[in-house]
């Protein structure tokens, strides 16, 4: 008979395997992370000032507006035409934008230069949705591996405690 924990760890190896081969596996993953990279790009935000990145211009409904950086402590700002903030957060963001024109714009929040690099993407949200999808499986997968194994481990130490 195959124990639990044998089975957990078959269920974890599985995890792992899903997550190193994910990006060959999910579709259209590759040609995201391609598209990303090709729109990377860099600005140096003088201390306590807003730059201005990029204008965009979204012509599809149910678009989802990627944005990220390596920095952590710039405010990034979606500006709708009026000025408004749409939306803003610290650092990279994830966020379906309506048909529409929008500015996104960096703070710099300290008191020095910082350097900043950047990569925007506008991806449809089914397209989104897939790769969000896969990678729900594989972290489905891992916590089926912990709770199996938590399963099997209790049953193994009140196996033993009853026999003593």
């Amino acid at each position: 008979m195959v124990s639990l924990i044998t089975v957990a760890i078959a269920v974890l190896l599985i995890g792992i395997l899903l997550s190193v081969f994910a990006p060959y596996l999910t579709p259209g993953y590759l040609e995201l992370d391609r598209e990303l990279v090709d729109t990377g790009k860099g600005v140096t935000l003088p201390p306590n000032s807003s730059v201005t990145l990029e204008a965009l211009y979204v012509n599809e409904s149910g678009m989802t507006l990627l944005f990220l950086t390596n920095s952590t402590h710039d405010v990034v700002k979606v500006l709708l035409p009026s000025g408004k903030i749409y939306r803003n957060s610290t650092g990279s963001m994830s966020v379906q934008v309506p048909v529409g024109r929008y500015t996104l714009e960096a703070v710099n929040l300290l008191n020095q230069s910082q350097a900043m690099k950047y990569y925007v993407l506008l991806v449809s949200g089914s397209r989104l949705g897939q790769i969000v999808g896969f990678y729900d499986v594989i972290s489905n997968a891992y916590l089926v591996g912990i709770a199996i194994g938590i399963v099997g481990l209790v049953r193994y130490v009140s196996r033993r405690r009853s026999k003593q």
